[in-house]
Order: C-alpha cells, then sequence, then structure tokens
C-alpha cells in the first residue's frame, strides 16, 4: 500500500465547530483489526476534551438510520437521537437522524 509500517493510520475522525456550543462529527473510522479495541472511543473522547477547550457543550452527528450497528455504538457512547432527520446526500430516499452528546 505504499505506507511504512507504524505510519498507517488506525482510526480517524473529523470535527469542526460552527455553531455556538456546538462541535459536529464527520466520518469516524476505525482500521480493520481495531474496531473492538476502543479506538473509535479514545477519538471521541479526544474530540469531547477540544470541544470542552472552544467552550463548547456538545457534540453532533448524523448518522444514516438504517445503519443500527453505527446508531448502537453512539448510543453506548452516551449520544441521544434529537428527532431531527435530513436526507442522505448520495441517496435522498435514506434518512439521516441526528444525535447529540454533552461533553
Amino acid at each position: 500500500d505504499g505506507i511504512p509500517t507504524g505510519e498507517a493510520p488506525i482510526g480517524l475522525l473529523g470535527a469542526y465547530a460552527n455553531e455556538t456550543g456546538i462541535v459536529n462529527l464527520v466520518g469516524l473510522w476505525s482500521a480493520p483489526g481495531y474496531r473492538d479495541i476502543g479506538v473509535a472511543t479514545a477519538l471521541l473522547d479526544a474530540v469531547a476534551d477540544w470541544a470542552r477547550s472552544i467552550g463548547a457543550d456538545r457534540l453532533r452527528l448524523w448518522v444514516v438510520e438504517r445503519n443500527e450497528f453505527a446508531r448502537a455504538f453512539y448510543l453506548g457512547e452516551g449520544f441521544e437521537p434529537t428527532g431531527a432527520t435530513i436526507p442522505y446526500e448520495l441517496d435522498p430516499r435514506i434518512k439521516q437522524v441526528a444525535m447529540v452528546r454533552r461533553v
């Protein structure tokens, strides 16, 4: 794959703050082989720390409604559905649901 040993990412999470008190999460991913050892939880915790450091009090994300694995993971991490939905960009027939967690 061209990536030197020890330099491949084992997890990624994008985050940005564009509203008072809210940090938006984008694209949480863990590499195969690292999915049940806490990488995703560690990434969420790091972003929560950053959110607190900039004065935010909530994390928000959008997850595809039918992605039960991801929704269960986020529920287990303290996220709660808000009831808000938007169409999925790649297929507007599919809904995304908003979930939030206090930091």
